[in-house]
């Protein structure tokens, strides 16, 4: 085995044993420990200082949240205007506000109310994203728009999945640091082909690393709001329906009058084909035995002279 084929088996054991030994660690220890010399790993290189750029990225990366922990906030609001001509105002007022704190509108999503006077009421909900510092204000300004119906928040931690994500990050980034400086040294083509499938393996390791960091740290910085806007148009018509004493019982009579008098009509409706065909019918029926009773010749009358 070349020296080029044991310094990458020799990376490979220290990338899964740093994996292993970040997930462990105290923040301490991730900002004040110094790398391992190459004398530790089996080279007999003497050890290469490393750039000040290199360390400044790795005390970025340590886990800062295990002493600031990473959440995830979401919110939840439901907003009533007085008219439904108020709701899409009431909607780019606020856009308008999310996007003049820093943050973005993800989604709008619009619902037709109920035309048939049966209390449905049309709405518009919003899926917002603002800056977790700004939530709170931005959630009572929100309340503004109309009459706060409903709130509610939830947090998440995900302080470990991002501490274990993070850390794995920075230990395919010295990986990859490794292997070019073996391929430097490579002396072969077989060795330049090992260590470029290598490189490539590692590199896609951490592009898939650093999305997941990219997502979880904009999870992190943006909470989610949804807020949904609706109109309470149809309340009043609603609310006739349940009116008591004598209002109330002669709307109901003359409700349950006009639902009879419209099924009445309906089965009329419905029969007066049939009734016309029954009657066309009926007439052929009578004008025929009129007609063969005219024609029948008369009986029992005796012929004059035959006595």
């Amino acid at each position: 085995m070349t020296l080029v084929q044991c310094g990458i088996a020799g990376i490979a054991l220290i990338g899964v044993a740093s994996c292993a030994h970040s997930a462990g660690t105290s923040s301490s220890d991730a900002r004040g420990q110094p790398a391992p010399s190459a004398a530790h790993v089996g080279s007999a290189r003497p050890a290469t200082p490393r750039p000040l750029a290199a360390l400044r990225n790795e005390k970025q990366l340590a886990p800062r949240s295990l002493s600031s922990p990473a959440l995830v906030l979401t919110a939840a609001m439901t907003v009533t205007v007085k008219r439904s001509q108020d709701m899409l105002p009431s909607a780019r007022r606020a856009e308008g506000l999310a996007r003049s704190v820093g943050g973005r509108v993800d989604s709008e999503v619009r619902v037709a109310g109920d035309t048939s006077g049966r209390g449905g009421h049309p709405q518009v909900s919003l899926t917002l994203r603002i800056p977790n510092p700004r939530l709170a204000t931005v959630l009572d300004r929100l309340a503004r728009l109309g009459t706060e119906s409903s709130r509610q928040l939830s947090t998440t931690d995900i302080t470990a999945e991002l501490v274990d994500v993070t850390a794995r990050v920075s230990s395919a980034r010295a990986a990859i640091a490794q292997l070019n400086r073996l391929y430097k040294l490579a002396a072969n083509v077989r060795d330049i082909i090992t260590i470029e499938t290598a490189l490539a393996q590692r590199q896609a390791d951490l592009n898939s690393l650093q999305a997941q960091q990219n997502e979880l740290s904009a999870q992190t910085a943006l909470a989610t709001v949804t807020l949904t806007l609706t109109s309470d148009r149809g309340t009043p018509a609603a609310s006739r329906h349940h009116l008591g004493g004598f209002a109330g019982g002669w709307r109901s009579g003359w409700h349950a009058f006009a639902t009879a008098a419209l099924a009445v009509a309906t089965a009329l409706g419905a029969a007066l084909p049939f009734a016309a065909v029954l009657l066309v019918g009926a007439g052929t029926v009578v004008a025929l035995r009129r007609r063969r009773g005219r024609a029948r010749p008369p009986t029992g009358n005796p012929e004059p002279g035959s006595a």
